[in-house]
């Protein structure tokens, strides 16, 4: 059986609105970080989460250049944002992970 290939770089996307996903997404990059992952974070994602103490965590990317560079990309937050991804990134192959973190408006 062929091993599987390292996953070299790491693009992270989520839902904007949320200090929970922030959270979630600093702990996944720092936890990506050390194990010598390179990170990205969606752009717009960058924007709405980002703090100073997030210096040099990940870098920000365009949805284009997580399709040229990520190996794979996690998305967190609810099924808005990972069809929101998926339409980004059909076209391009990434694999996407979702981590549902969303809730139900009633």
């Amino acid at each position: 059986m062929q091993a599987a290939p390292a996953l070299r770089t790491i693009a992270l996307i989520g839902k904007y609105h949320s200090l929970e996903v922030a959270e979630s997404l600093r702990l996944l990059a720092r936890y990506l970080r050390e194990r010598g992952v390179g990170v990205l974070i969606e752009a717009e994602t960058a924007q709405h989460v980002a703090a100073p103490t997030d210096d040099g965590l990940w870098l920000a990317a365009s949805f284009e250049v997580i399709g040229a560079q990520a190996d794979l990309a996690i998305v967190v937050g609810g099924d808005g944002t990972m069809l929101h991804a998926a339409r980004c990134l059909a076209r391009v192959g990434v694999p996407l992970v979702g981590v549902n973190q969303g809730g139900l408006v009633s």
